[in-house]
């Protein structure tokens, strides 16, 4: 696997998915890497891991032509 230069989402706590992933592309970047750190980047229940969420931000990385290796 070739390297693959990505953007880890926790320095972008606190905007919505649309400005940062808008940002990311404007920035010549493809990649995302999710951060989801427990207190630092927001307080998670069990619905934030589920089917819906990934769907959701699946959509949205498909609207902005950004990827993910893992999720």
């Amino acid at each position: 696997m070739k390297n693959i230069l990505s953007i880890n989402t926790s320095m972008l706590d606190g905007y919505n998915e649309d400005i940062w992933m808008r940002f990311t592309g404007e920035m010549g970047l493809s990649h995302v890497e999710f951060a989801f750190n427990q207190g630092y980047a927001g307080q998670f229940d069990d619905d934030f891991f589920g089917e819906k969420r990934a769907q959701f931000l699946t959509g949205k990385l498909n609207e902005y032509g950004l990827k993910t290796v893992a999720m």
